[in-house]
């Protein structure tokens, strides 16, 4: 398994993060979780990390586990059509309840 790095995504003036984004070493992707589906490759996420997005912070694993279990990163399906990219989706780590929305 990859050890992926953890970013919470979260506007600057927000109180919580909006999303929980893993970056592949492996392949160098930016992947969105997307509860119901896992870790999608979304490669405009990019500018959050490597421009240095305010809101934007890196966390553990164990905290992404627990944003991804209470829900973060819930997002209308037709968005994601939209920002999808190429790359094949990924699975989250073990401990992340599948589709936390149930």
């Amino acid at each position: 398994m990859t050890a992926f790095q953890w970013w919470a995504l979260q506007d600057f003036w927000d109180k919580a993060p909006y999303a929980v984004m893993a970056l592949d070493p492996q392949d160098g992707l930016p992947r969105r979780f997307v509860p119901g589906e896992g870790l999608v490759d979304w490669p405009s996420l990019s500018m959050y990390v490597f421009n240095g997005e305010p809101g934007a912070h890196p966390i553990t694993e164990d905290v992404a586990i627990q944003m991804m279990n209470k829900g973060v990163g819930k997002i209308d399906p037709s968005f994601v059509a939209a920002a999808r990219g190429k790359a094949p989706t990924l699975q989250p780590p073990a401990g992340v309840d599948a589709d936390p929305q149930r």
